[in-house]
């Protein structure tokens, strides 16, 4: 293209036109279409904070994909004005490469069909503790192709959401709890069992992520050199792990006060 080519070319508007609709775009993008997902993510909040992680991931997942149409619809109106190429041909030759790309992205496709189903199905959502293979740790984010969880150590699993087949979410309708204590076969069943009972009763009355008694069911195994008692406890979703600790610190607290012996590392190893 020549300078004069250049200048009528100016002359002519189209760039001005083009930034126009370049600039509809993202107001539309970034302030309309946020604000209007934002209010919807706050009023969510205010009307049913049990459920606002399931909403804000929702909207979350549908900001992205209203960001798509959009911007695909200014690129098609910016080349439609600069080069006066119909939009039709334009959609038939993203048609064409989609076809195309599809074939060598497949995992792609399968990725954003199972977030959606685990969006729709509120298989989890965000802030959820959840356990993928052997990682534990809290949903951080869901996108339409990602899942993020980060574990107690900082460490965060990014996985895709193809890849999500065997999920235990362990945020749903409360928790139990097992404890296992190992006393030795020269203490007293009973006596150990009395002073569990009350360490327990204890517990009940301090404990605030307890939802439910905590029962100490009895003799669970006869081992080589220890007998294994059980206990099981209902606490508040995400607590497990902390009541868990609590009550073996208890426990064994009450053992101590009371000369109540449990079996040294040593006498771990059965006896010939």
């Amino acid at each position: 293209m020549n300078l004069s080519g250049i200048i009528s070319f100016i002359a002519g508007s189209r760039l001005i036109k083009a930034a126009f609709a370049a600039l509809i775009a993202v107001i539309t993008d970034r302030i309309i279409i946020g604000s209007i997902i934002k209010n919807f993510i706050r009023a969510a909040r205010a009307r049913n904070p049990e459920n606002a992680p399931k909403m804000h991931t929702l909207f979350s997942v549908l900001r992205t994909l209203l960001t798509i149409i959009i911007y695909f619809i200014a690129a098609v109106s910016v080349m439609q004005i600069l080069f006066d190429i119909n939009a039709a041909s334009i959609i038939a030759a993203t048609g064409v490469v989609g076809v195309v790309a599809g074939l060598g992205a497949q995992s792609i496709v399968k990725d954003s069909i199972s977030g959606f189903f685990i969006l729709l199905e509120n298989q989890y959502a965000v802030g959820d503790l959840v356990t993928v293979d052997d990682f534990t740790g809290y949903v951080e984010s869901v996108t339409i192709r990602t899942t993020v969880i980060k574990d107690f150590e900082g460490s965060r699993l990014i996985i895709p959401n193809g890849n999500m087949t065997r999920i235990v979410n362990h945020s749903r309708d409360g928790k139990s709890v097992l404890v296992r204590v190992h006393i030795s076969y020269d203490e007293s069943v009973d006596r150990a069992m009395s002073v569990i009972r009350g360490a327990l009763a204890d517990a009940a009355e301090d404990m605030t992520d307890l939802t439910g008694e905590a029962r100490l069911l009895g003799v669970d195994e006869l081992g080589p050199v220890s007998v294994r008692l059980l206990i099981t406890a209902r606490c508040k979703t995400g607590t497990q792990y902390e009541v868990n600790r609590e009550l073996l610190r208890r426990i064994k607290n009450a053992f101590d006060k009371n000369g109540i012996k449990m079996p040294l590392q040593s006498d771990t190893r059965p006896k010939d």
